[in-house]
């Protein structure tokens, strides 16, 4: 579900080598990444189906206790039992580290329909309705108790009970309520046919009321009501048999939610909602990240664990986002990270490299369970990558594994596997080895009995790394057109005064080009201020890329051999302000401005032209990475050339004379002058009129 060759991440781009790639359990898909710019990103992601109907999401406390803490793969072997396996997952939610309340949740949680704390509108959460629908975002809580005389507000469930506070304490606050003896206990029961579900009004019977009392026993299957002051006075209206009612519900932007599971978030806002990156509220530093999001359509859930503090270098909340927006994620949010971060897959185990150097034991963890019947028979084998890259000569020998008719990955390096390749492609060696003896890309078959399947086999050359020659795009051609609703699945061609704002800005465009910003279709004659420039499309607009006005907005070209000379088709959006335009290369690990391209007002252009065009000699003998970057204005970019650099060498004709020292020309009788360079781009035409040793230098 990654199948970039290259990703830009907040601004960088990296290439992408895919480590492993193969089924987990019912629907369940890991792929591992390497990511490589300057640093290097260690990627672990898990995709979920949800309408596979064997899989359930399970969030957990660590010891089955909001003040426990357990390593998240202890707590899937704990609760595991055949039909319900916790076969994969990560850990979830920020917790608290004092010795009193170690692991206590800072976020909402709810377990198996039960809450063990109640959400806040300080904190985004992720859950699950009973139909395994996933949401995020900032959910409230509101409850009530009802008795035969009177209702009252339930002002929280487990933890500590304030001053005229009411009180729910379940199973999940432990096996008693922790409170002080200043108040009244009631402990109930529900009435047979109810379950602790959220957003329902419950039955529940009075079994038991204490005052004056605290730390009550929670038996299993009851919950005690604590009440302090006025809340204790309307506890002790209440009698033993009594039938009150219980309403506990949560709310998502107002509206009731029944939610079955929930986990939590760190307090910033969802850093990727309907698709839309957060821009603001930012965490900036470099951390192993724990994230957490869905499709558009909500039928995929997807787990994204990013190493750091180490060999990889650890991401930001924006990377993080684009991370899981390029696997797929419409919206997402960042939970504890750190050395909390850990991905749990049964058959290995933790598969990342956690910062502290082992698995830390965390406040609760969110799962992946399967509910098939046990069945260890293979009827089907995957390698555990589904393609490969190999330089010529080099040998591979990939690893099989074995499921069951469910799914269900039963063995995990299957042996007797059978090779076979195509003589273009390779030769099979002895132990199931891969040589890449051939120069063609293509497919390697496997065989396990009657069980097939394939593994592609990139064959790395020179040419894959070769470097840019010259760049010439405009982006109103078929081909950029194309390119958009590649990458873009909602884009459509845009007519004039359409806009796109949404765009893949993780992927590179065309495998090298990367973007941040927006696609507009400008309303114009279609003429360009350079004569024979043409910018149309079939939809009689002129199509660009807009950069923003503020934040990071930038186009990124791919590096080049050498640069000589760079042209750009520009607009200002703004009548009557000029505004500027930066030209960057990449040095040390950094973007450096070597030039500062002036924007006109738009006002001030001819009135048959889109554009104004701009050039710069970069005069790069050596290889270059440039990206041009956002002014303070709206600027639409239509066209980009960049020519290779070259010795400039201008031919004499007998109509007029000059002299070439260098990159000087040297003219002694009047004359107009037109340069071109080696591919036909005009880069500057000029009347020379004074005769005195007028000299035009173009630099």
């Amino acid at each position: 579900f990654v199948s970039a060759h290259s990703l830009v991440l907040d601004g960088k781009f990296y290439t992408v080598d895919t480590i492993s790639n193969f089924s987990v359990g019912p629907g369940t898909q890991h792929i591992q990444l390497r990511l490589q710019s300057d640093v290097r990103l260690d990627v672990y992601f898990l995709k979920t189906h949800t309408t596979n109907p064997y899989i359930s999401f399970r969030a957990e406390l660590g010891r089955d206790s909001i003040y426990g803490r357990e390593r998240t793969s202890a707590l899937a072997l704990r609760k595991s039992k055949p039909g319900d396996v916790y076969f994969a997952g990560t850990n979830a939610d920020f917790f608290d580290l004092s010795a009193a309340y170690s692991g206590y949740p800072l976020s909402g949680c709810i377990v198996q329909n039960e809450i063990a704390k109640i959400p806040t509108s300080t904190r985004p959460v992720a859950a699950f309705q009973e139909d395994k629908t996933p949401f995020i975002g900032r959910m409230t809580f509101e409850g009530k108790i009802t008795s035969p005389q009177s209702s009252r507000e339930i002002n929280g469930i487990n933890h500590i009970r304030e001053a005229e506070q009411l009180i729910l304490y379940n199973r999940h606050n432990g096996t008693y309520t922790r409170t002080n003896q200043y108040g009244t206990e009631v402990m109930v029961e529900l009435v047979s046919g109810n379950s602790w579900k959220t957003s329902q009004t419950l039955q529940a019977k009075v079994k038991r009321v204490d005052m004056n009392k605290g730390n009550s026993s929670i038996p299993e299957g009851h919950a005690v009501l604590s009440g302090h002051g006025t809340a204790a006075a309307f506890l002790n209206t209440l009698k033993v048999n009594d039938l009150i009612e219980i309403n506990l519900d949560v709310l998502l932007d107002g509206t009731r939610i029944s939610a079955t599971q929930m986990i939590g978030g760190d307090n910033r806002n969802p850093m990727l909602n309907n698709g839309i990156l957060e821009t603001v509220q930012i965490w900036n530093e470099l951390h192993p990240r724990t994230a957490f999001g869905y499709s558009k359509d909500k039928q995929n859930v997807i787990f994204c664990v990013v190493d750091g503090r180490g060999i990889s270098a650890g991401v930001n909340t924006t990377a993080l986002a684009q991370l899981m927006k390029s696997a797929g994620a419409y919206t997402a949010f960042n939970m504890d990270g750190g050395g909390s971060s850990g991905m749990y897959i049964k058959e290995y185990g933790i598969v990342n490299r956690p910062s502290d150097g082992s698995e830390r034991s965390v406040g609760n963890s969110l799962f992946v369970t399967s509910s098939a019947p046990s069945d260890n028979n293979i009827t089907s084998i995957s390698a555990n990558v589904t393609s490969v890259k190999l330089q010529p000569n080099t040998t591979f020998k990939p690893v099989f594994m074995g499921y069951n008719q469910y799914g269900i990955l039963i063995n995990k390096n299957v042996s007797g596997v059978i090779l076979t390749s195509p003589p273009a492609i390779g030769q099979v060696l002895s132990d199931g080895i891969f040589k890449a003896t051939g120069t063609q890309d293509g497919y390697i078959s496997a065989s396990y009995g009657s069980y097939q399947t394939k593994i592609y086999v990139d064959i790395i050359t020179s040419e894959d790394n070769q470097q840019e020659e010259s760049i010439s795009e405009d982006f109103s051609s078929l081909e950029w057109d194309a390119e958009f609703k590649r990458l873009n699945e909602d884009y459509t061609t845009l007519g004039p005064g359409q806009a796109f704002l949404n765009m893949n800005n993780v992927s590179a465009y065309m495998n090298k080009y990367a973007f941040d910003g927006a696609v507009i279709g400008e309303v114009i004659p279609p003429n360009c201020e350079s004569e024979g420039v043409i910018h149309q499309n079939d939809k009689n607009a002129a199509v660009g890329f807009r950069f923003r006005n503020s934040g990071e907005s930038y186009m990124t070209f791919p590096e080049m051999k050498n640069a000589g000379t760079m042209q750009i088709h520009v607009k200002n959006a703004n009548n009557t302000a000029a505004t500027t335009l930066a030209l960057q290369k990449f040095e040390n690990g950094v973007w450096v401005t070597i030039h500062t391209f002036n924007l006109r007002p738009k006002n001030s252009y001819q009135n048959f032209s889109v554009d104004e065009v701009l050039s710069y000699n970069i005069n790069s003998g050596v290889p270059i990475k440039l990206r041009l970057f956002r002014g303070d204005r709206f600027i639409t970019l239509f066209r980009v050339d960049i020519s290779p650099f070259a010795v400039t060498k201008v031919e004499n004709h007998t109509e007029f004379r000059f002299r070439q020292k260098g990159r000087t020309l040297i003219f002694d009788n009047p004359a107009e002058i037109t340069l071109y360079n080696m591919v036909g781009m005009m880069l500057l035409k000029k009347k020379i009129l004074k005769v005195q040793r007028q000299s035009f230098i173009h630099t």
